[in-house]
This record gives structure tokens, sequence and C-alpha cells, in this order.
């Protein structure tokens, strides 16, 4: 009766051990795991070499500019026209001045007028012109009618002349006064008479100026215009 339960005992103690290693090993292993998670940052089993994998590829590579800083725009130089200004003037010469200048900015460049100089003669008021010439006449050349063909040019030109011809129905007095024997009483006269008719149809009408005659308008006929 002894002998059964022995070998019972036997295989109870055999079962025991086999189970005591399993256990062992399931033990072993659980550590293993264990001491692997610990390692990394979270709890979970992963290669050692996959996970630098992953922490490579989440690396960024820096940022690099491709862009070239814009480099500041080169001024522009300023734009010019240069004039000679000559005539009655206390510095005649050429001077460059600044793109859109008048008449008047020539003239005092050239210091002014002279105290001989037909001041109001010139429209100070035009722009100039690159390359262009200011001629400013004497009192006394308009008194002895040389014309206003001796002083025209691009720049001097304007409402009250075209091509060198006076228009008598927008000159003013000083310039009616380059027309040969027109002086200032008939320069009025032929004011007051465009004011009361409003104006010249054709430059024959300029005979209806008292002591402007048929004698007088043939001399001066290539040195009027009307429009």
């Amino acid at each position: 009766m002894k002998k059964p339960y022995m070998m019972f005992a036997v295989v109870l103690a055999f079962i025991a051990c086999v189970f005591l290693n399993s256990c062992k090993k399931d033990s072993d292993g659980d550590a293993g795991l264990l001491e692997l998670s610990t390692d990394g940052s979270e709890w979970k089993a992963c290669d050692e070499e996959a996970t630098e994998e992953a922490a490579v590829t989440d690396k960024k590579p820096p940022e690099t500019s491709g862009e070239k800083e814009d480099k500041p725009a080169e001024e522009e130089a300023p734009l010019t026209v240069t004039v000679y200004v000559c005539g009655e003037v206390l510095r005649p010469g050429v001077y460059e001045l600044s793109e859109g200048a008048r008449i008047v900015d020539a003239l005092m460049a050239a210091g002014g007028f002279t105290s001989a100089a037909a001041d109001d003669y010139l429209n100070q008021a035009q722009m100039l012109t690159d390359g262009g010439k200011v001629y400013v006449p004497s009192r006394q050349e308009l008194r002895e009618g040389e014309g206003l063909s001796v002083f025209a040019d691009e720049n001097t030109a304007s409402d009250a002349s075209d091509g060198g011809l006076i228009n008598i129905n927008k000159a003013d007095k000083t310039q009616l006064m380059t027309i040969s024997g027109v002086g200032e009483a008939k320069a009025e006269k032929i004011i007051a008479y465009r004011e009361e008719f409003g104006g010249f149809k054709a430059i024959e009408d300029i005979m209806n100026i008292p002591g402007i005659k048929e004698g007088m308008f043939s001399k001066i006929k290539d040195q009027i215009c009307v429009k």
C-alpha cells in the first residue's frame, strides 16, 4: 500500500518541479521585458535600433532660406533739362535744371533780369525743354520793332505766337509792340477791339484799327496771325 502512495508522491513532486521551472522561466521573461521597457520613454517592448531610427526620422533638418536678401533698389538719377539763357540777364550761360522747370527757374539761375530787360515779354510760367534757349530782349529792341522772330524759339513761344508770328487775338501789349509800326497806342487799340468784337476773324481785320491801313498791313501781314 505504501508503494502506490510513494509513486503518487513522486509524480506530484515531478509535476511541482516542472511547474516551478516554468514559472521561473516566465518570471525571467517578464523581467527581461520589463527591463527592455524601462530603457525607453514608453512602457512597451521595442527594438533599440527601431527606436533610434524613429528618433532620427522625427528630427527635422534645420530650415535654410533659399531666398536671397533683396538688395535695396538703386536710386534713379534725377531727370534734368539743359537750357541756354541769354539776352538781358545778369549771368548768361548754359544751365542744368530739374525736369519740369519753367522759364522763371531758368531766369533765376541766370541771376535775373538786367535793368534794360523787357521783363514782361516772356511767358515765365512756360515749361522748359531740353536743349532749348531762353532769350530775353531789351525794351529798346521791342520799341525798334525788330520782330518776335529775332527772339523766338521753342521756349519763348507761347499761345501768343505761332511759328514766330504774333497772334493778334492773344498777344499782350508788349508782344503786340513787336509788330513793325505798332507802338503802345496801337497795341492798346488792338486789345480794345478784340475785347469789344470778340477777336479778329482774319488778319485783314486789323485794318479796322485806326492808323493801320493797307500800306502798313502789307508790311506786317507776314508777322501776324489769328487763331
